[in-house]
């Protein structure tokens, strides 16, 4: 059976050293942790969220959701050792997937809350 051109690429690369990280993945997991910490600051210090189109939990919710990422970045960055870059850039792709995902739930879920029943 013949291999794919992905399968080529992968057998063509060599895993990280021990010590070796990614610079994308460690710059996307401080990037997470600064947003997670300024949605918080941003919550915790301004009165009348609501006023501005959010709230607590939706602020809440968005650093709880960018702190897991950092995590499962975090994560991904310790366990690079043991294998090839595609593979983590894969574990990128699909954290990013997941958070567009989130972002689209997010919303319909906010659309579904404030839309007004039709008097009918």
């Amino acid at each position: 059976m013949p291999r794919t051109p992905e399968e080529d690429a992968r057998a063509s690369l060599e895993p990280l050293a021990q010590d070796e990280r990614p610079a994308a993945l460690l710059i996307a997991v401080a990037v997470c942790i600064v947003l997670a910490l300024a949605v918080l600051a941003g919550a915790a210090t301004i009165n009348d969220l609501s006023r501005h189109g959010g709230s607590l939990p939706g602020a809440a919710l968005l650093a709880v959701t960018l702190g897991l990422m950092a995590l499962a970045g975090a994560a991904a960055s310790f366990e690079a050792a043991f294998r090839a870059v595609p593979q983590d850039m894969d574990i990128a792709f699909e954290a990013a997937q997941l958070v567009a995902e989130h972002h689209r739930a997010v919303a319909a879920l906010r659309a579904a809350l404030e839309a007004k029943p039709d008097p009918a």
